[in-house]
């Protein structure tokens, strides 16, 4: 499954990703595009959004890959250290 890819074609598009937000906002039912809900919760999270944006940027994942998940890769695909999330602090 393709976070974000609402007609399964196996790709994500700009209109998709207009209609997640419009879904993670309450303005669109989720049956819209039931692929937005990738942890099948029954709602459309940052995450999911970030991961469908990450989708729409470098393809969706094929079956069998070993592309990592989106909190070890980043949103642009750039491996990042997942301990640098704990690091982050307030800004005061």
């Amino acid at each position: 499954m393709c976070v974000g890819d609402c007609g399964g074609r196996g790709h994500v598009t700009v209109v998709e990703l207009l209609t997640l937000v419009k879904i993670a906002i309450g303005d669109d039912s989720l049956n819209q595009c039931p692929s937005a809900d990738g942890n099948h919760d029954g709602q459309i999270t940052i995450d999911e959004l970030l991961t469908a944006v990450s989708n729409a940027l470098n393809g969706c994942p094929t079956a069998g890959s070993n592309a990592a998940p989106l909190t070890e890769r980043g949103i642009l695909g750039a491996r990042v250290c997942p301990s640098r999330f704990a690091q982050v602090g307030a800004v005061t």
